[in-house]
């Protein structure tokens, strides 16, 4: 998956994260290979849209729920956009991030695989951001605890670099 988001110079991702609101867990997708290779991130995958086109945040809140692994679609009971992050190495690229709020029985669902990768849930105080890309920690408990939305900027100097080496953050009253 990661070598087609390579092939281009400006793309968007969706990025949805599920949690279960009274429970306050989160799913977490550990990469088995490509570029985010033994991290955990939310579950990521480029859209075939551009930001110009006709109804382009329905396509991509639509997008984001079709990135919930079949198990637990049943079980969504709403979509939010809380954050817009710009990565800025290249290829640049957009990242909207989704809550996807799932009922509190999604709690006792496991064996739950996204795009041939395992998924783990977490509470939120044990997210492992020692294992995931290094903006995580800066924006996450911004929209998880905080319950915020966020526009970010983010530099790691090339796709695969793993260090952060320049960042902004901001809050938004709405995205």
């Amino acid at each position: 998956m990661m070598t087609e988001i390579e092939s281009k110079d400006i793309f968007v991702q969706a990025m949805p994260i599920i949690k279960c609101k009274a429970s306050k867990r989160i799913l977490l997708c550990k990469w088995i290979k490509g570029d985010y290779k033994d991290r955990y991130t939310g579950l990521i995958s480029p859209v075939n849209f551009k930001e110009n086109e006709a109804n382009f945040r329905e396509k991509l809140e639509k997008s984001a729920v079709s990135l919930l692994p079949a198990n637990l679609s049943s079980n969504l009971v709403n979509v939010e956009l809380v954050a817009i992050l710009n990565f800025t190495d290249p290829p640049a690229y957009t990242e909207y991030v989704y809550m996807t709020y799932l009922s509190e029985d999604s709690d006792a669902i496991n064996d739950t695989v996204f795009d041939e990768n395992p998924c783990h849930w977490f509470h939120w105080e044990n997210i492992p951001f020692q294992e995931m890309p290094e903006d995580d920690h800066l924006w996450y408990p911004k929209v998880l605890e905080q319950g915020l939305k966020v526009t970010g900027s983010f530099t790691f100097g090339s796709w695969s670099e793993k260090t952060l080496k320049c960042y902004k953050i901001e809050e938004m009253p709405q995205l």
